[in-house]
């Protein structure tokens, strides 16, 4: 069969924001349409993909693409800011291609195939991993037979997995041998299309993203488990070191790795960097999705640096000790210092990854969680407010208290003002002190000299002021539709 897989364009999202100019500084080729589509040619089907993104006129290469190539199969995947967007494409495809099946997946398929079948025309949800369902679909494998998709029948909405007591979909399969997966497919892009990435982060064009793991133990309250689960799933350093060699032949530079939890076993994470300096390879890597502090040690640091990595983020979320254990990030402020430390001392660039507006929080907290940034060695700061994000404990928690009008205010980087009510502060106060804890971290005299010299050094100095402007500008308003 022909399988189309579509990307959305998701810096629409972020127009009029602040964040708009990062997302136009640092648009990829997405992951996981290069491994549906890995899995999808190893099985003989013929695939294309549209990354909507990087398209000119993005609706009218794709209804280009449905008249001309006629494909059996259009899958889209989206995340729950780009609902409206994707029931829009699927409109346009429905009137255009009417006998075409259509199949959504992604996170928000996944956290709600019920409401995604009935607000968006799709034929079929795809619930969780779809390496092995998108073959299954294309094979004409009968709905019935196949796990963990959601589908009409004779006018009713027929979910094939199984919910837990809060509602949440549990999933029937998962893929426990990684190694057996199809190596992502590149050759559906033109890396041409993909406009210069931002150089404050990244030390060589083009960037590529690489999965080595799957799922993720930890049980923070605000995180999604999403696609992937609480099963924790990892590929060998010698297959992760293949797809590293692929990826380089393809024409990537720099490679991001993107797994939730990389460092889950720190032995294998170290195996992977031995791997990488016995094949001699040289290219830079970085890990800006967030290593957890508790899964670190000094070992991973330096070999990780002599293998290429330059820079990583550590997910420290707070100041205070008491809302890191109610939170579960189990982790301690000391253990966040030492692995910053280690960090540090292995030569890396480190970025700190904080929330702000926590269960309990107070503007006590809120200056404790400034202090402790600020005192860490680390090279930027990051600031988030806590959204209570579909999937997510936290959003059982506070769901009477949200006030969403349309999936496209679930916007992670720049929510909009008053997307809920904070059990304890106003929205004000929340948003004043993400404005100080930036300001306060940036305009330090001590920082600002050190920064001045290593950036002059890397010659990323102009970029790094555009992009610390947009930062000390602080949240704004989001406007976005959805």
């Amino acid at each position: 069969m022909r399988v189309l897989l579509i990307y959305p364009c998701e810096m629409s999202v972020y127009k009029g924001t602040r964040f708009e100019f990062k997302q136009t500084q640092e648009c990829l080729p997405p992951l996981n349409v290069a491994v549906l589509a890995g899995a999808l040619r190893r099985a003989g089907h013929e695939v294309r993909a549209v990354d909507l993104q990087v398209e000119a006129a993005p609706e009218a290469i794709l209804r280009q693409t449905v008249v001309t190539w006629r494909p059996d199969i259009v899958g889209i995947s989206f995340k729950t800011p780009v609902v409206g967007q994707a029931r829009h494409l699927v409109a346009l495809i429905r009137r255009i291609a009417p006998e075409v099946l259509l199949v959504g997946g992604g996170v928000h398929a996944t956290h709600f195939p019920r409401q995604s079948l009935a607000e968006i025309d799709l034929d079929v949800v795809v619930i969780g991993e779809g390496d092995e369902t998108i073959v299954r679909l294309a094979d004409g494998q009968p709905l019935a037979e196949i796990d963990d998709v959601a589908y009409r029948r004779e006018g009713e909405i027929v979910v094939n997995s199984d919910f837990d007591e809060l509602g949440h979909v549990c999933l029937r399969h998962i893929i426990e041998n990684l190694d057996e997966l199809a190596y992502p497919d590149w050759g559906v892009f033109d890396l041409r299309k993909y406009p210069p990435v931002s150089r404050l982060f990244y030390d060589a064009v083009p960037v590529g993203f690489l999965e080595t793991s799957r799922g993720c133990r930890g049980q923070c309250v605000f995180c999604s488990k999403g696609v992937y689960g609480s099963t924790w799933r990892a590929k060998s350093p010698r297959r992760v070191v293949d797809e590293i060699e692929q990826m380089l032949d393809y024409g990537f530079r720099e490679i991001e790795i993107v797994d939730d939890s990389f460092t889950t076993v720190p032995d294998r994470a170290v195996a992977i960097c031995e791997e990488i300096l016995r094949r001699k390879l040289q290219f830079p890597w970085c890990c800006r999705n967030g290593l957890r502090v508790n899964d670190v040690n000094q070992e991973f640091f330096y070999l990780a640096r002599k293998a290429g990595l330059h820079l990583l983020a550590l997910g420290f979320e707070t100041g205070n000790e008491e809302l890191l254990r109610r939170m579960k990030k189990g982790a301690t402020l000391q253990r966040g210092r030492q692995a910053a430390r280690w960090a540090k001392q292995a030569g890396m660039t480190v970025m700190g990854y904080f929330l702000m507006g926590l269960p309990g929080e107070t503007e006590q907290t809120l200056q404790e969680t400034i202090d402790y940034a600020c005192s860490l060695s680390i090279d930027f700061v990051k600031y988030n407010l806590a959204i209570p994000l579909p999937g997510t404990r936290l959003h059982d928690m506070w769901k009477d208290r949200i006030k969403v009008t349309h999936w496209g205010q679930y916007n992670f980087h720049v929510p909009p003002r008053g997307l809920y009510d904070h059990p304890d502060l106003d929205w004000d106060t929340l948003e004043a002190y993400v404005r100080r804890g930036y300001r306060r971290f940036y305009l330090r005299a001590g920082y600002l000299l050190g920064q001045l010299v290593r950036l002059t050094r890397q010659r990323r100095l102009q970029v790094s002021a555009a992009t610390a402007w947009n930062l000390l500008r602080g949240p704004r308003e989001q406007h976005t539709e959805d």
